[in-house]
């Protein structure tokens, strides 16, 4: 007979979501996103990913302070 074995290998990744209409009160998700960078580099410490995007929907996003991304941050 014949034995065929397929195994494929899916690059598990967390993405957080930032709209200028979200609510950091939100998951982060495409339908919950956050409102502000601040918090989405806030849920990167605490994926159960390593790997993580932050995904910005379209919109001008207002900085009240210089953002910091290092790595004590992430």
């Amino acid at each position: 007979g014949l034995l065929l074995s397929l195994t494929v290998y899916v690059k598990a990744q967390t993405r957080i979501y930032v709209s200028t209409t979200g609510n950091d009160l939100h998951a982060g998700t495409l339908a919950a996103p956050l409102a502000t960078l601040d918090k989405a580099l806030d849920r990167v410490k605490t994926a159960p990913q390593k790997e993580v995007e932050i995904l910005l929907r379209k919109g001008v996003y207002y900085l009240s302070q210089t953002l910091r991304i290092n790595p004590a941050r992430i």
